[in-house]
């Protein structure tokens, strides 16, 4: 199936103040990341799904993922929403400290050019 006009802002699956921030596979599989293996609390390994590894409050997992041309992905694939807002402030605040590094840069490389 195919969706007309699909863009990340109209999946079909997105409710009011969410955005769409990516499609996961839906299950535990190893991806080659020595990070997927955690050990559980009865001391077996276990592999984590990505969708534990996004690090949103607000994420949902939806039910059928697209790929961009708008063509439905296989059925183990998932699209994760998350909140807008909450995007949006982190987007802000990691804006803000580039803004401070690279003022910090300035500001030391000011001070070597007037000794």
């Amino acid at each position: 199936m195919r969706l007309k006009d699909y863009s990340h802002e109209t999946h079909p699956e997105l409710l009011k103040g969410e955005m769409f921030y990516c499609n996961v596979y839906n299950g535990e599989r190893p991806t080659g990341d020595s990070k997927d293996l955690k050990v559980g609390e009865n001391g077996r390994i276990r592999l984590t799904s990505e969708f534990e590894d996004i690090g949103f409050k607000s994420k949902r997992m939806g039910k059928v993922a697209y790929d961009t041309n708008g063509n439905r992905i296989g059925w183990d694939a998932r699209p994760v929403f998350i909140s807008a807002s909450e995007y949006k402030k982190l987007e802000n605040s990691l804006f803000s400290r580039f803004l401070r590094f690279v003022l910090t840069i300035l500001e030391r490389s000011d001070k070597q050019s007037n000794k």
